[in-house]
């Protein structure tokens, strides 16, 4: 998770962008697709008081893992737009359909997954 953070677009703290402006990344292992949809603060007082918005397109069969440790200080809530997405907590699965909203527990590892064979959409929101 620091990896692809770290690798993923920001804004550079312009607070309005555009839907034409927004850029993206692909994981060149999965297929899977990252949108930054809100503008991440470059103002370290204001960074701990906004919210990191992400859109993810998660291609069929694709499976993402994260160790525990990526969530250690962040909380973290998962809405799906499209399509199903399985989101294995430890040992706990949540199969989550359009309009479903998770928001994490613990620091744990995860997976995302697609068992489908349609794209899964869905939208992260991190604090």
């Amino acid at each position: 998770m620091p990896a692809l953070l770290r690798e993923a677009p920001s804004h550079n703290g312009i607070r309005l962008v555009r839907a034409d402006q927004r850029s993206s990344w692909r994981d060149p292992d999965t297929g899977y697709i990252r949108e930054q949809i809100s503008s991440v603060s470059t103002n370290t007082a204001r960074r701990d008081r906004n919210p990191e918005i992400t859109r993810v397109t998660l291609p069929p069969d694709a499976r993402v893992p994260f160790p525990s440790d990526a969530f250690d200080f962040i909380s973290q809530a998962i809405w799906v737009l499209e399509g199903t997405l399985h989101f294995v907590e430890g040992d706990h699965v949540h199969q989550l359909e359009k309009d479903d909203c998770l928001t994490l527990g613990d620091p744990t590892d995860c997976v995302f997954e697609n068992r489908s064979d349609l794209p899964c959409i869905y939208v992260v929101v991190v604090t």
